[in-house]
């Protein structure tokens, strides 16, 4: 081939050549135009953004409702746990009022034996028992004397070892003399005491004076020792009906009621 022809045939890639860098970095060719790609960049751009934000207010509200949704179930189950709890609360206080009632019954014989013990500290404290013996044998001492004199002239203390010679000869054991007058018990009394004639004497006088002395006083000693008995039988009886009532009241009220029941006895002796 000759010059001419080839001066008439351009290279196939002097196309190419000619371009500049910009050209190839669009991705245009020379036939090719570029006006129609830059739009469908931008509104493909516009589209993701309000997708995205879609999606996120679509799992914010999702995430909110499995929230609110999980609260109402811990509501109802903490609801039935404390329906649980309360039920078996009151279960327990019907035991625990069951086991005091049946404890309170069992110690009902060792109240009643503290009340009378303390009773009986009571009339210790007001009258000794050796005061009361002498207060009694005050009072009875002059007809005994009296009578156990016009009897016998021997000494009383001989009187009463001759009746202890004759219980012992009816009975083969000695369990006591039961004396029911003075013509008996004053004899055994100086038998017991081993009193002598002179002493004996003695104590004759001081008893008769003594009685004679002291009437009204040993009147009013022994209306207080009555007094005394009296006013224990009387609280007996009254603790009896209050223990009632308060196992009446007790089966009506509740728990709370009975504690400011309770404070309320408490309170009012202190106000009146």
């Amino acid at each position: 081939m000759d010059n001419a022809q080839r001066r008439s045939f351009p290279p196939i890639f002097s196309v190419f050549r000619k371009q500049t860098p910009s050209a190839f970095r669009s991705g245009s060719l020379p036939h090719q135009s570029t006006a129609a790609v830059t739009p469908t960049t931008d509104t493909r751009n516009v589209l993701t953004e309000s997708d995205r934000r879609e999606q996120r207010l679509a799992r914010n509200r999702e995430s909110a409702r499995q929230s609110r949704r999980r609260k109402k179930e811990n509501l109802e189950n903490l609801s039935a746990k404390l329906g649980q709890s309360n039920m078996e609360l009151e279960d327990l206080r019907h035991v625990i009022e069951s086991n005091l009632r049946s404890q309170e019954d069992c110690t009902e014989d060792e109240r009643q034996a503290l009340r009378a013990y303390r009773f009986a500290r009571l009339r210790c404290l007001l009258f000794p028992p050796h005061a009361c013996f002498w207060m009694w044998l005050n009072r009875r001492a002059c007809v005994w004397t009296q009578q156990a004199s016009s009897s016998q002239r021997i000494s009383a203390a001989k009187i009463g070892e001759t009746l202890i010679q004759e219980k012992q000869e009816q009975e083969s054991e000695t369990t006591g003399w039961e004396a029911k007058d003075g013509q008996t018990l004053w004899p055994l009394l100086c038998f017991e005491l081993q009193l002598k004639g002179e002493q004996e004497e003695q104590v004759k006088a001081i008893l008769s004076q003594a009685s004679e002395e002291m009437t009204q006083e040993l009147e009013a000693l022994q209306k207080m020792a009555s007094a005394v008995g009296t006013l224990y039988k009387d609280l007996c009886v009254s603790s009896k009906r209050v223990d009632c009532t308060y196992e009446a009241v007790r089966g009506v009220l509740t728990r709370a009621q009975l504690q400011v029941l309770r404070r309320y006895a408490v309170d009012v002796p202190e106000a009146t």
